[in-house]
């Protein structure tokens, strides 16, 4: 390899600029490959570092990227309070949600977060921001729900305003045919038993509900009704097409589990 032996790298490594066969044909380089981002400006760091601008009363820390960076005017996460968002935009939010699916996070998930929250070292809350938050909470009614507190939250979750909501199914009757005593036929061949959690009927103190696999109240068809307790009942009413293909396979494994004569 060959150098310019009067072409320096511009970035004061004093590393010679190589020479190469095109640059007889373009402006020969004023860096080394790969040093022109050594001279990037750095600003100035100050001894104490600015307080959040959210007024939480806390101070931005320092960190090692502060040195070619603009220092943030925020802590991590903070830029965000206070601030609230119009009736127009939460229109929106509610509207690109709806019926959108929304899976529990795993046991894997849930010990991971246990694990980190536990090692994260909270720092306690400085005087001046406490004073902050008991002004803040000062008048304010702290306890369980009036009842006309109850009343708006359960019109403003009622029908079409619902994100689970699916155009009034809920509301529709079920057949004539779907009676007590096919009900407790379905019962009686499951043998008083969940077909979920596997808890028998005496356990629950109550009877077992009876579950439409496709989800259709005028399919009454045996094969496509199944018992469950209120708890797993009430499970099956979110993810509708997990459940559907889940008790689908669970009746083919049965069907395909009984002995054969």
């Amino acid at each position: 390899m060959e150098y310019y032996l009067d072409k320096f790298c511009g970035c004061g490594c004093g590393e010679s600029i190589e020479e190469k066969a095109y640059h007889k044909y373009q402006v020969i380089p004023v860096f080394v490959h790969g040093h022109n981002r050594r001279t990037k400006p750095t600003i100035k760091i100050p001894d104490i570092y600015p307080l959040c601008k959210c007024g939480c009363g806390e101070r931005i820390e320092a960190q090692l990227h502060h040195n070619s960076y603009k220092i943030p005017e925020y802590i991590h996460g903070h830029n965000n309070r206070g601030k609230h968002f119009s009736t127009e935009h939460k229109e929106k939010i509610s509207k690109a949600n709806l019926g959108k699916y929304h899976p529990p996070l795993s046991a894997k998930a849930r010990a991971k977060i246990g694990v980190a929250s536990k090692a994260r070292v909270r720092k306690p809350h400085s005087e001046e921001a406490k004073a902050k938050m008991s002004a803040a909470l000062k008048g304010r009614k702290h306890g369980p729900c009036s009842e006309e507190t109850k009343a708006k939250i359960g019109a403003a979750q009622k029908g079409p305003k619902n994100h689970q909501w699916l155009g009034g199914l809920s509301n529709e009757p079920y057949p004539f045919d779907f009676d007590k005593n096919l009900k407790e036929s379905i019962r009686e061949r499951d043998n008083h038993t969940c077909q979920l959690c596997e808890k028998h009927q005496t356990e629950l103190g109550r009877k077992l509900s009876v579950h439409h696999i496709d989800y259709d109240k005028e399919n009454i068809d045996p094969d496509n009704l199944l018992s469950l307790c209120p708890k797993c009942h009430s499970k099956t009413n979110f993810n509708r097409k997990f459940w559907i293909e889940f008790f689908t396979k669970h009746e083919e494994v049965e069907l395909w589990l009984q002995p054969t004569r």
